[in-house]
């Protein structure tokens, strides 16, 4: 994910506007691009960040528990043997 802040000062962007829109077709990354001096986007980034962060430890958290069953299913598994 890339958020670019100060989208209002386009002359001391690191990033071109074409950048990150390459990243973005590219699939690489989302990108947006925010603004304290007028608000643009300011929530949208936010609400975006966490729930990148909430589905990615949901995905995680999930992969745990499936591995966390097939090693018990295994040991009960060689416990009957």
């Amino acid at each position: 994910m890339l958020i670019g802040n100060k989208s209002d000062l386009e002359s001391i962007r690191a990033v071109s506007n074409e950048g990150g829109r390459s990243l973005r077709r590219l699939k690489v990354c989302f990108s947006m691009e925010t603004s304290a001096l007028d608000s643009t986007n300011e929530k949208t980034a936010f609400e975006m960040v966490i729930r990148d962060i909430y589905s990615s430890m949901s995905r995680k958290h999930s992969t745990l528990t499936l591995t966390k069953r097939k090693v018990q299913r295994s040991f009960f598994n060689l416990w009957e043997l």
